[in-house]
């Protein structure tokens, strides 16, 4: 097991290999940056889908989509109680699936 978030460690809730984070990023390169920091280099980090002409409330919009079909999978910090963007007991081919049908059926012009 490893911290989340080493610059917050006394608040962030553990995780290991059985995990999967999923989420959006701003900046991938800096977001991968902080992930590998964070897991010492032990990290699997894999964009499945890449914006790059959205605005800021359609992708958030998506994620929210996203999110709330994986509600089940999704862990609680301990210490807030919160839903966190962190996975239990899905692997990476089935949210990587949700992810993508999401994306697909997701109707960017209307939002």
């Amino acid at each position: 097991m490893r911290v989340i978030d080493k610059k917050r460690a006394d608040i962030m809730p553990s995780v290991n290999n059985a995990h999967i984070k999923f989420g959006k990023a701003h900046n991938l390169q800096q977001r991968f940056k902080n992930y590998y920091f964070d897991n010492d280099g032990d990290v699997n980090f894999t964009p499945v889908v890449i914006c790059d002409n959205y605005i800021k409330e359609e992708l958030t919009s998506l994620e929210k989509l996203i999110k709330s079909r994986v509600d089940n999978y999704r862990i609680r910090n301990p210490n807030t109680n919160r839903r966190l963007e962190w996975l239990q007991g899905i692997n990476f081919e089935d949210l990587k699936n949700i992810i993508l049908q999401a994306h697909e059926e997701f109707d960017f012009s209307s939002k």
